[in-house]
Order: C-alpha cells, then structure tokens, then sequence
C-alpha cells in the first residue's frame, strides 16, 4: 500500500472509530463486567468526568499502542495482516483489561506485582 492510503487508514481508525465507538464501547463493556453486570456505568457513560478519567487515558493508549501498529500491519501484504493483526490484538485485551480493572479499583497502580510478592507465612510452613 501506499503511504496516503496507510495514513487514511490509520485516520479513519484512530481519530474517527476509535474515540466515538470502539474506546467508549470498550471503556463501557469492561466497567459493566467489573460492576457486576450493573447498569450503573451505563449512566455515568455520558458525564464529562467519566470521559475525562477513563475514556481519555485509555484513548491515549490506543493511539500510543495502534498508530505504530496500524502502520506496520497496513504496510504489509494481506496475507501477513490479519496474523498480526490477530497477534497485537491479543496483547491489547491484556492491557485494557488491566487499564479497566484498575479504573476498577481491582488493582493499585504502584502496587507491587503478586508474582514478586513473597507469601512469607507460606514459606515458614
């Protein structure tokens, strides 16, 4: 492809379905399942605070991480771009369901990892 046809590409996705849909939609689905499947975030999904606290921190990431993506996986032949596509897709759902659990409350930003803490009470045992 093209370098025009890749930066239409990439601006259509990222600064047209990324902030009116796929962001919020994703912001939205994640904060249901944390909630207990509650329709309370589904009404705060229209407050500027909201959007302000969760959506634009995780739009940020979306054009930090799929950008440069967006243009790599453009820029090569068909064949090889729903693989990548696919691959870099996995590891986005890690990063928004970790974006969204702490959002959540479920973990603190500058706590320390569970794997790099040792249950020492265990380990006397």
């Amino acid at each position: 492809m093209t370098l025009p046809v890749v930066a239409a590409k990439i601006c259509i996705d990222q600064f047209g379905y990324n902030p009116f849909f796929a962001v919020p939609f994703g912001v939205l689905t994640y904060e249901w399942k944390n909630s207990g499947v509650s329709m309370h975030p589904v009404r705060e999904l229209v407050t500027w605070k909201h959007y302000r606290d969760k959506i634009i921190p995780t739009l940020l990431a979306t054009w930090a991480v799929w950008i440069p993506l967006m243009a790599i996986i453009y820029s090569l032949p068909l064949a090889l771009q729903f693989p990548l596509f696919g691959f870099a897709l996995s590891f986005w759902v890690l990063l928004l369901t970790y974006m969204t659990n702490q959002f959540a409350g479920k973990i603190e930003a500058d706590a320390p990892l569970a794997l790099a803490v040792a249950d020492v009470e265990a380990l006397k045992h």
